[in-house]
């Protein structure tokens, strides 16, 4: 969306924000930014994807080649 727009978005979420008496630190806030990254994943206009050096750490993950290997890789 244009300026315009994303001004009037954030004017409703901070007016929304205050309603319910939650507080944000402007410190940690990424204001007028056309991505982000959160949690592991990039947001931007297009969606929500994860992040590269996330994905590559699972993919170059060697292979598990029996049960308590396979049970490292799943967190179990």
């Amino acid at each position: 969306p244009d300026e315009e727009t994303h001004m009037k978005h954030l004017d409703t979420a901070f007016k929304r924000l205050q309603q319910y008496g939650i507080t944000i630190i402007i410190q940690k806030c990424q204001i007028g930014t056309t991505s982000l990254d959160f949690l592991g994943h990039t947001i931007d206009a297009n969606g929500i994807q994860p992040q590269e050096h996330k994905v590559a750490a699972i993919l170059e993950y060697p292979e598990p080649t029996n049960i308590k290997q396979s049970r490292a890789f799943n967190g179990l």
